[in-house]
């Protein structure tokens, strides 16, 4: 009896051991398989510095946009970060308010309707970030749910581009072509200021009060002058003007965003042979390919407003603007010729970056068909065939606001429009300003005040 209890004992002893071993094994295993299964950055984690850094000039201002996980996001009224954005919010309002009476009063022209525009647009922009942030997080927990499984193998295989990096770079030109604007526009308008102020030999007015009649007559309607009201306005003009810039850059990643989710989707397609796309394949797929479709309608549905407002601002100003070009002979300093034929290009380029970007996600969404028409007559089956009848029935492409959808075909559409628009502004158009000289305004004053 006591020999069995050493044998059992022994056994025991045994099997202990070779659990243990099973278990290293099994740990061993599951480092290999995690390893195997990096996960990828969220689109949520790849927008986190962007963000921050549109929160410096009051766009939304969420908290929580460092945290990992969405849900840790937050949006209250109380912070600094809201009520920064209100306080300019409020200015650039009083602003617009005050040009649209200025406008009653003394007419409209092209420039007018163009300053108006601008400063309308930009509220708008300000207003609809804002409501956006109260829906950030909300945005946030529903794409990442939808993009999990792309964040995992066999997605993440085969990846040339990284989504960080792509978005990360982009916003890279922008801010340094935004800057660069910028600061052009800022010295083209001193060197002009300190030309009129020489030229037309006015000392009965300092350089900074002739500035800001010059650059906001509107103000001049209601509020004394005062040194210390000028950088609070000046910094508003600055934050808007990033805002018109951030607008389009924000439509940008987020179609990044949303194209790079299918191309991971057609990666795999085109690296999955034939004979090993068995029904159990093409069931994934095409419901990851629905994840996919519900999440670009959702986005749709949050910045469709933000994509109406950028593309109707941009086809106005490159009408006006290469109307300018054409017409305009105001322009008797370099520095006002490299600004504005600069600011021309970038806004060229920002127009088709934003096309060409929101188009791609259509253009993605379409490259499946190409691996289904290729799959052989005894692969095919009910979840193949509904996968193809979704792709060639359903619209699949961003819009502005259900206006319009956004295509290469767009694109081509948008041309037409300004060449047409253009041969009427020609024919029609006149900018209104053109009888101006730099002492006008100095020669209003001393006749009114003779009278």
């Amino acid at each position: 009896m006591l020999s069995n209890q050493r044998k059992w004992t022994i056994d025991i002893s045994a099997i202990s051991l070779n659990d243990n071993r099973r278990l290293k094994v099994n740990e061993m295993e599951g480092n290999v398989l995690q390893h195997k299964r990096q996960k990828h950055l969220s689109f949520h984690e790849v927008l986190s510095p962007i963000l921050t850094g549109s929160q410096f000039f009051g766009y939304l201002p969420v908290c929580g946009i460092l945290e990992k996980q969405s849900y840790k996001l937050s949006f209250d009224w109380s912070s600094y970060r809201v009520v920064y954005t209100l306080f300019f919010l409020s200015l650039a309002s009083f602003e617009v308010a005050l040009m649209c009476y200025k406008a009653l009063i003394n007419g409209l022209s092209i420039v007018t309707v163009e300053l108006i525009m601008f400063y309308g647009f930009a509220v708008i922009r300000v207003y609809t970030f804002l409501y956006l942030a109260t829906k950030w997080k909300e945005v946030m927990v529903y794409w990442q749910r939808k993009e999990k499984p792309f964040l995992y193998e066999p997605y993440t295989m085969n990846s040339s581009f990284g989504l960080s990096l792509k978005v990360q770079l982009i916003g890279f030109v922008f801010f340094i072509f935004y800057l660069t604007e910028h600061i052009m526009f800022i010295g083209m308008e001193l060197h002009d200021n300190h030309h009129q102020l020489t030229y037309c030999n006015v000392t009965s007015i300092t350089f900074l009060n002739n500035y800001l009649r010059r650059e906001r007559p509107h103000l001049l309607l209601v509020l004394p002058y005062r040194w210390w009201i000028f950088p609070f306005f000046q910094w508003s003009i600055t934050i808007l003007a990033f805002g018109w810039n951030f607008n389009d850059y924000f439509i940008i990643i987020i179609s990044v965003g949303l194209s790079s989710r299918f191309n991971q989707l057609n990666r795999r397609l085109n690296c999955t042979l034939v004979n090993e796309r068995n029904q159990k394949f093409w069931n994934e797929i095409r419901i990851h390919f629905c994840q996919l479709v519900d999440l670009m309608r959702y986005i749709d549905n949050k910045i469709g407003i933000l994509v109406l407002i950028s593309m109707s601002h941009n086809l106005f100003l490159i009408c006006t603007k290469v109307f300018e070009a054409i017409r305009s002979t105001n322009r008797q300093f370099l520095i006002q010729s490299i600004y504005f034929y600069f600011y021309l290009f970038f806004l060229f380029f920002r127009t088709f970056t934003l096309l060409y970007s929101c188009s791609n996600v259509h253009q993605e969404a379409l490259n499946p068909l190409i691996a289904i028409r290729q799959t052989p007559t005894r692969y095919w089956d009910i979840s193949l065939k509904r996968l193809s009848d979704l792709i060639q029935t359903e619209h699949i492409s961003l819009s502005g606001n259900g206006f319009f959808y956004i295509t290469r075909q767009l694109i081509l559409t948008m041309v037409g429009t300004i060449v047409t628009f253009e041969l009427v502004l020609l024919d029609r158009g006149s900018r209104g300003d053109e009888n101006d000289t730099w002492c006008t305004y100095f020669e209003v004053q001393n006749n009114n005040t003779l009278l």
